[in-house]
């Protein structure tokens, strides 16, 4: 990309994690120590638990430092470089007639953050406005009876544990997928439309239970992973569906015949203003309970959110089909 005149996103996030691999690139190492320009540092959905444990751009940076960087180079990568990209020509330095917004550190190691000044003046963060309520989620009155059945010819996706990409596994049954291994996906419209489409996943790991959810890059509609325990396991997948269309939206952990951990997101099933650390505490709790049901997912909200995301290959699951990226085409049902 930088040999091609192209600007380089080094990614970092809880699912989507990029950063060793290209912290050669970024110092020089593959071009005669010469630090690219052209360069910046970016996140891609970092969890709440995350944030407060380790930080921002500021958690990068160390590592970057860590990692042979100069700090001087490290702080380009999140100021000038980025702020070039956008064309803010008034953003990014310390200079005459640029904007005053500025980040008091510590240090250049720990760049431990002492004050945030927006327009030269001490920044507050303003009160949230009253969330949207309940209803944003719509299953409809058909989820209940709906077939889930998946087409015996359709690959299964390989869900890679730290990156947003898929793989194209063979259908199940065939060499290649271990039938123990296989997690039942739905992908279902939220606004009632009676939409949805069923597949087979590899990787994630559940054997029982389900969880759904309204986080679905990028369309945001309800993704539901269930544990193959045939009528059992269909049961759970439709109880934890409802189980998250009465919450509102957000994540919803369902084992048995009960709701062992949640999420809620009132915003449009997608964002809380609840206090961070409730938010994290939330987070953690769904974690471990989809780890004790046996996910194997570092991170399985997020990795689950990109299974959706219908521009990332190979394979990604929306409402009206299992999608092929690279050919750009539904699977044939």
């Amino acid at each position: 990309r930088l040999r091609a005149g192209l600007w380089l996103m080094v990614r970092e996030g809880s699912a989507a994690r990029n950063l060793q691999a290209l912290l050669p690139i970024l110092r020089g190492d593959v071009s005669g120590g010469r630090v690219p320009r052209r360069a910046m540092l970016v996140s891609d959905d970092v969890g709440v638990d995350e944030l407060l444990a380790h930080g921002h751009l500021d958690r990068l940076m160390r590592e970057c430092v860590a990692g042979g960087l100069h700090p001087a180079d490290a702080l380009a990568l999140v100021t000038c470089n980025p702020a070039e990209y956008w064309g803010l020509h008034d953003h990014g330095a310390v200079a005459p007639g640029y904007h005053a917004d500025l980040v008091l550190l510590e240090d250049l190691k720990s760049f431990r953050v002492l004050e945030t000044l927006v327009g030269g003046e001490r920044h507050h963060v303003p009160a949230p406005t009253p969330a949207l309520g309940g209803g944003t989620i719509n299953l409809g009155p058909g989820w209940d009876t709906v077939s889930l059945s998946v087409p015996a010819h359709w690959p299964v996706i390989g869900v890679r544990p730290d990156q947003i990409v898929t793989d194209r596994l063979p259908p199940r049954g065939e060499p290649g997928t271990a039938p123990g291994d296989l997690t039942w996906l739905v992908v279902a419209d939220r606004y009632g439309r009676g939409e949805l489409s069923a597949c087979w996943a590899a990787g994630i790991g559940l054997k029982r239970g389900a969880v759904a959810m309204s986080v679905l890059h990028d369309a945001h509609h309800v993704i539901v992973a269930g544990a193959d325990e045939g009528s059992t396991g269909e049961a759970s997948v439709r109880a934890a569906g409802r189980a998250l269309e009465r919450l509102g939206g957000g994540v919803v952990v369902h084992d048995g015949q009960q709701v062992i951990a949640e999420l809620p997101l009132p915003y449009a099933g997608l964002m809380t203003d609840a206090d961070p650390h409730l938010a994290a505490a939330q987070v953690e709790a769904v974690t471990a309970a989809l780890h004790a049901l046996g996910c194997v997912l570092p991170y399985p909200i997020t990795t689950l959110s990109f299974l959706g995301l219908s521009v990332i290959p190979s394979l990604k699951l929306t409402p009206r089909g299992l999608l092929d990226v690279e050919k750009w085409e539904l699977v044939e049902g």
